[in-house]
C-alpha cells in the first residue's frame, strides 16, 4: 500500500519529533568531542520533509480492481504480481507434463526396445520339424512297423541336444482324436542326443509295437482304420531356451492294399518309400 491515513501520519510526526527533541538535549559529559546541537529548525525541516513525501505518495487508483484472470492490466502491481504467480503456476503445469510425456515415452521406448529384442531372437532362434520318410514292414505286418524319419533345422541357428520320441499305432480317426485330447503317455526315446545345425538334416526311426493283432491289419487294408506314426522332437536353441516340436502323421487311404502285394512278393521284412503320409489335425504344436 503506497498511503497512510491522517491519523497515521499524525503518530508518525510525533513519534519522529520527540525522538529529535530527545536527541537534541544536552549530552551527557565525556571525554569525547562534543557535536553540534539539533535545533528547532533542523526538527521542523525534517517534519516538513517527512509530510512532503507523505503527501506526494501516488495512491492506489478507486479503480484498480487488482487483475482479472486473463486481462493485462499494465498500470496495476497486483496485477503484476498474479500475472507471476500465474506464470509460475504455469510453468509448474508444463513441467508436470513433460515430465508425464518423459515417462511415456521411456514406456514406450522400453516396449520397442523388449519388441525388436524377441524379433530379434526369433529370427535366430532354431527350429526343428521332423516327417516321416518311409515304412518298414516286418513279417508282412506282423511283427509291427517301423518308420524311418527325417529331421530339419530351418532355423537361423543351431539345435542342441536334439533327442526325439515316438510310437506308432492303427486305430480309427475318431479313436485318435479321442486319445491325443488326452495326455499323451511319453513315447521312448530314441538315439542319443545330438546337435543339428542349422540347414542340415538328419535322420531317425521310431519303432511301433512287436505284435500286431490280424484284425487291425485286415482294417488296415480295407482303409477302417488308419497307421498314425506321432511324437515330440525336443532341443535347445543357442539361447538356451527348451523347445519342442509335437509331430502325427497317418497313411493316406488305399495306401495298403498296394503295400500288401508288394509284400508277399517280396518277402518278410519290406521298406517302403514314397509314401502319402498326411499330416493330422491333432498333436502337431510347436513352442
Amino acid at each position: 500500500m503506497r498511503f497512510i491515513s491522517a491519523l497515521n501520519l499524525k503518530r508518525v510526526i510525533f513519534i519522529f519529533s520527540g525522538c529529535v527533541l530527545c536527541a537534541a538535549s544536552p549530552a551527557k559529559i565525556s571525554d569525547h568531542p562534543q557535536r553540534n546541537p539539533v535545533t528547532s529548525d533542523d526538527v521542523r525541516t525534517a517534519a516538513t520533509a517527512i509530510s512532503e513525501s507523505i503527501k506526494n505518495a501516488a495512491p492506489i487508483a478507486k479503480n484498480d480492481a487488482g487483475c482479472i484472470n486473463g486481462t493485462d492490466n499494465r498500470d496495476s502491481e497486483i496485477c503484476a504480481q498474479w500475472m507471476t504467480v500465474d506464470a509460475a503456476r504455469d510453468a509448474a503445469i508444463y513441467g508436470l507434463i513433460s515430465v508425464v510425456v518423459g515417462v511415456i515415452g521411456t514406456i514406450f521406448l522400453l516396449l520397442t526396445f523388449w519388441q525388436t529384442r524377441s524379433t530379434s531372437r526369433a529370427e535366430l532362434r532354431a527350429y526343428v520339424s521332423i516327417k516321416p520318410d518311409h515304412l518298414i514292414i516286418k513279417d508282412r505286418g506282423l511283427g509291427g512297423f517301423s518308420v524311418g524319419v527325417k529331421m530339419r533345422n530351418g532355423g537361423n541357428t543351431p539345435a542342441y541336444e536334439v533327442v526325439h520320441y515316438g510310437s506308432i499305432a492303427i486305430m480309427t480317426v475318431e479313436a485318435a482324436t479321442d486319445y491325443f485330447e488326452r495326455a499323451v503317455e511319453r513315447p521312448q526315446g530314441m538315439g542319443a542326443a545330438f546337435t543339428l545345425h542349422n540347414g542340415d538334416e538328419a535322420e531317425g526311426g521310431i519303432d511301433g509295437p512287436a505284435d500286431v493283432n490280424v484284425i487291425d491289419l485286415v482294417d488296415l487294408s480295407n482303409d477302417e482304420k488308419f497307421l498314425f506314426v506321432f511324437g515330440v522332437t525336443e532341443y535347445r536353441d543357442v539361447f538356451r531356451v527348451a523347445r519342442s516340436t509335437q509331430f502325427c502323421f497317418s497313411l493316406g487311404v488305399g495306401i495298403f492294399g498296394d503295400i500288401e502285394q508288394r509284400m508277399n512278393a517280396e518277402g518278410p521284412m519290406h521298406q517302403v518309400g514314397g509314401l502319402e503320409w498326411r499330416l493330422s489335425p491333432f498333436h502337431n504344436s510347436a513352442k
